[in-house]
């Protein structure tokens, strides 16, 4: 992983903006993420990348969260919910043991094209992949004011979508 620097992007003058170039590098973010958060995560990917989200690490930092916590909460926008499914995802089992606290959803899709996928902790870090076709990502544990964009965009996203038919337990 490396730090970007004004020379390689105009904006990566915030201190602490990262450029994570593998899954792992990815995961081990999102994990920092999920332990630095005290209140929220909100998620939105096309699959809940197993290779970050489905990761044991990242669900007990997530399980941490909203266990430690009784206004934590976790919402997590899902574009292919089937998929998810069929494969199976240790975030979604989870959320079917906290059902209160991690909110499943699929988005109405014209609104989420260009938003990408990214994670979001409280209002202070984030990890984002611009497009999902690739896996280049930026990341920074502390900047607010990006935060504050991608919220606005998550909170949006959010009010159009609407819980995953494929994703929610069954009870019989």
């Amino acid at each position: 992983m490396q730090a970007l620097t004004p020379d390689d992007d105009p904006g990566a003058a915030r201190e602490g903006l990262l450029q994570p170039e593998s899954a792992s590098e990815r995961r081990t973010l999102a994990v920092a993420l999920a332990r630095q958060a005290r209140a929220s995560l909100c998620i939105l990917s096309p699959d809940l990348e197993p290779a970050v989200y489905d990761a044991r690490e990242f669900v007990a930092a997530v399980t941490a969260l909203i266990t430690g916590s009784r206004r934590a909460e976790v919402r997590v926008i899902v574009r292919d919910p089937a998929a998810v499914a069929r494969r199976g995802h240790r975030l979604v089992t989870l959320a079917h043991r906290l059902d209160s606290r991690v909110h499943l959803r699929r988005p109405d899709e014209e609104r989420c094209e260009a938003a990408g996928a990214f994670l979001i902790a409280d209002a202070t870090g984030y990890l984002q992949r611009m497009t999902t076709e690739r896996r280049a990502a930026t990341a920074n544990l502390h900047d607010p004011a990006r935060v504050h964009e991608l919220q606005r965009t998550f909170d949006a996203l959010w009010e159009y979508s609407v819980p995953t038919g494929e994703l929610q337990r069954l009870y019989l």
